[in-house]
């Protein structure tokens, strides 16, 4: 599972929270992304051939949104560069991805 935050006080926050609130152990270790774009495409097509390309970046979020991991802003402007109709959304509501109640 990827968590991503701002600052490492939010990590040690989570950390904290998940063991007092469910005694739940959680052992943190850092990787290489340092960030995440949503991504959207005009059509399927599109999107597998950028899914294609990238598919060690690619993750889903908690709403099962497709999200292409970034270790820096260059890797967004050269993936970008690439595939032109791929549309790169800082925020999942930016996508027009809303989070749904499975129910």
């Amino acid at each position: 599972m990827l968590l991503g935050a701002v600052g490492q006080l939010q990590f040690e926050v989570v950390q904290h929270r998940l063991k007092a609130e469910y005694d739940a152990d959680v052992r943190l270790e850092g990787c290489q992304y340092t960030g995440a774009r949503w991504i959207t495409a005009d059509t399927p097509a599109e999107l597998r051939a950028f899914v294609d390309a990238y598919p060690q970046r690619m993750a889903l979020d908690a709403a099962n949104a497709l999200a292409f991991l970034c270790t820096s802003p260059y890797d967004v402007r050269l993936a970008q560069e690439r595939f032109p109709k791929i549309h790169f959304h800082p925020l999942r509501e930016h996508a027009g991805l809303a989070l749904h109640n499975a129910g």
